[in-house]
């Protein structure tokens, strides 16, 4: 029987008032927006700002400050994120209310990578506790101490032992240092090196493909139905595949410890997480599913070789271009390599204090080169203010890193590579807080330290026994980036030459 009339009418004022109410509720958020949100430029239904998002997307975020001020907000896909653009929104936020921005929002290409159980990617309790467990194996197994420095000079003569076999050569450098640094992250949390095997090739080959395919920008992460686009889904499913080859590589390393370990016999980082989990396990009322798994371990592992050898690779081969295209610093720390530490031997880290210039060079390539042009997205934890705009609890937040390495305001000559910047009336080089390479805040890179002694050790001892210089009849290497989460200069050759005593 067909609906009477009056059917037909209840079911009309029913829709006439869901679509009222819709309508309403869109008035009421885009006046409430308008008064309390960060101001921000309109974008497309469903695509929102995202087809005048450049591929070097902190260039347009950028150009948005000069017109929308220090904090504005955009709609990314069906995301409406907040963009923190100079010092003053950063120190509002990650400084000033740092417990409150500790969050991290969600991100489909990088929770199905760690199954949001890593440092970099969890949240809440989980990243908590996964952030204190972590640093506290990694002191356990040397961060910070002398048997650290000794790793690292092995790594480092390495390098050199190769460098000196390409004497007068001009080599690409691509994938000099990549090697080695993942040699370091392996000694740290396994007590052995790759050893060349084809699992060895393999897993190499996995984590330098994840490296280069992760991009902040990846249009999946604002619209998850786009991994089944054609031909590949924007990269995503090789992404996938690569990733399922990491974790299963890095789990047989971790079943190869569990089948080892003895209790107070730790001799790595993995045993030291392994103790963790016993001791959680032996305790009444442990839950399973608890913080401590192994799982969360190897999701660990994951962040500790895909994050800490990629930043600290990208930051040395950019070092090593700058030095070629600003030969003056080159000479500059060789000639205080030479006055304070002479020719007979190779600096090490004590020597570092003595230095300054060395450490200013070092901190004026993190500036320049700003390798993480963006943050990762950080959100509040609960509903705030910043700089008197109201962001909700949960609003994804990225910081411009590129924005307040290069901002005018508080950088004189903020495009020319000058270490002197860093270098007091004491001839001592100093660390600005607005110097952020690692991030600040308490979602710091945990990793700082560790990166920080091999640049100092990298370029200390690399100036101290070569020169470098552009290839002969070449033209002068480009400073423009690849396009990636971390942004590595593109491929690059240089002259190689062991300096005379």
């Amino acid at each position: 029987m067909a609906p009477s009339v009056d059917q037909w009418s209840i079911w009309q004022l029913i829709l006439i008032a869901v679509i009222s109410l819709l309508v309403i509720r869109w008035i009421y958020r885009t006046l409430w927006q308008i008064k309390h949100f960060p101001p921000g430029p309109w974008g497309l239904p469903i695509l929102g700002y995202l087809p005048w998002i450049d591929v070097k997307a902190h260039v347009s975020f950028d150009k948005l400050k000069e017109k929308y001020g220090s904090i504005y907000s955009i709609k990314l896909g069906a995301k409406t994120v907040v963009i923190l653009a100079d010092w003053a929104s950063v120190k509002a936020t990650l400084v000033d209310q740092n417990q409150i921005f500790s969050g991290r929002p969600p991100s489909r290409t990088f929770d199905v990578a760690t199954q949001r159980s890593t440092v970099s990617f969890s949240d809440g309790e989980v990243w908590k506790n996964q952030r204190r467990l972590t640093v506290k194996c990694l002191r356990n197994v040397g961060m910070g101490r002398k048997t650290m420095e000794d790793m690292v000079i092995d790594s480092v003569h390495d390098i050199m032992e190769f460098l000196k076999s390409q004497d007068n050569k001009v080599i690409c450098m691509n994938s000099v240092f990549f090697k080695p640094l993942l040699n370091n992250v392996w000694k740290l949390t396994a007590s052995h090196e790759v050893a060349g095997s084809k699992d060895d090739d393999q897993f190499e080959d996995a984590v330098n493909k994840i490296i280069c395919s992760i991009r902040n920008n990846n249009p999946v992460n604002f619209f998850s139905w786009l991994r089944f686009a054609p031909p590949n889904g924007f990269g995503y499913w090789e992404f996938i595949r690569d990733n399922k080859r990491l974790w299963g590589y890095l789990k047989k390393e971790i079943d190869k410890h569990i089948q080892n370990w003895k209790a107070g016999n730790e001799q790595d980082f993995i045993d030291e997480y392994i103790s963790a989990i016993k001791k959680h396990e032996s305790q009444p009322n442990a839950k399973p599913e608890g913080h401590l798994t192994y799982k969360r371990l190897n999701a660990t592992l994951w962040d500790l070789f895909v994050a800490g050898v990629d930043t600290t690779n990208a930051t040395t081969l950019w070092g090593m271009l700058y030095l070629i295209v600003f030969p003056e610093v080159q000479k500059k720390v060789q000639e205080e390599l030479d006055r304070e530490i002479g020719r007979e031997r190779l600096p090490s880290l004590d020597d570092m204090p003595r230095l300054p210039y060395l450490d200013a060079f070092i901190m004026e390539t993190h500036r320049y080169a700003s390798i993480s042009r963006l943050s990762l997205a950080h959100c509040p934890t609960k509903t705030t203010k910043v700089l008197g705009y109201t962001i909700p609890k949960g609003t994804p937040c990225f910081q411009c890193i590129y924005g307040v390495h290069r901002d005018p305001k508080i950088w004189k000559d903020p495009f020319a590579f000058r270490p002197e910047r860093f270098i007091d009336e004491n001839n001592e080089a100093k660390w600005p807080q607005y110097l952020m390479p690692y991030s600040i805040g308490p979602r710091a890179c945990i990793g700082e330290q560790v990166a920080q002694m091999e640049l100092q050790l990298i370029f200390g001892c690399l100036l101290h026994t070569f020169n470098f210089s552009a290839p002969p009849g070449k033209p002068t290497p480009t400073l423009e980036p690849e396009i990636a989460l971390v942004q590595r200069p593109r491929p690059y050759s240089l002259l190689i030459q062991i300096r005379k005593d």
